[in-house]
């Protein structure tokens, strides 16, 4: 008679005690994602075109141009990512011009800062500093650094997917090459990304 409360203590005491062991497990969060992937359209508009052929310096509106960018970047802090942003946009002339435009590739570092304001929606200031190509159908390479930034919002589509949007500007400092005079073929772009990504 007496190991039935005794049985029946321990088989009390195993059974509050199996929950209690599984609940930290139950509890565990997700592992937070670090790595990001997006790929954006790039429509550039409200742009300035600056040349400079035989030291006489020209500023000009230039044409509405367009290209395409990608994003890589690794939070390195709740909120702040960094990562690599290349990027590459066509039409790159004055709007006067008649004729093909030059091809502009920048290769930019991306460093953001991300705040959320509800669940599925993030905030974001970005800073991209980098170094340009501005590529003319004939003629002479300009190069030299390119400078952007830009403000945007992030909206989660899935634990995975999230589409963005930001607004920003960008200031390039082409030079052509010494041979030129030191003379300048740069750019000024009021710079739109529209664009989907993956975080894993």
């Amino acid at each position: 008679m007496r190991k039935a409360p005794r049985t029946l203590m321990a088989m009390t005491v195993v059974a509050l005690a199996t929950p209690a062991a599984a609940a930290p497990d139950a509890a565990m969060p997700p592992a937070e994602k670090r790595r990001e992937l997006a790929l954006s359209l790039l429509p550039m508009g409200l742009g300035r075109f600056t040349a400079a052929p035989g030291g006489m310096t020209s500023t000009a509106d230039a044409a509405f141009s367009y290209g395409v960018g990608l994003h890589a970047g690794y939070v390195v802090w709740p909120g702040l990512t960094v990562g690599l942003a290349p990027q590459a946009f066509f039409n790159v002339k004055p709007k006067e011009q008649a004729g093909a435009g030059a091809q502009e590739f920048d290769l930019m570092l991306r460093v953001a800062y991300a705040v959320r304001v509800v669940e599925t929606i993030a905030l974001y200031a970005e800073l991209l500093p980098g170094y340009s190509l501005i590529h003319p159908p004939d003629g002479d390479v300009a190069k030299g650094p390119v400078l952007g930034g830009g403000v945007g919002a992030a909206l989660d589509l899935s634990d995975q997917l999230f589409a963005h949007f930001g607004v920003g500007y960008q200031v390039g400092f082409q030079k052509l090459p010494a041979k030129d005079a030191g003379a300048e073929t740069r750019t000024r772009y009021l710079r739109v990304a529209l664009g989907l990504g993956a975080r894993f």
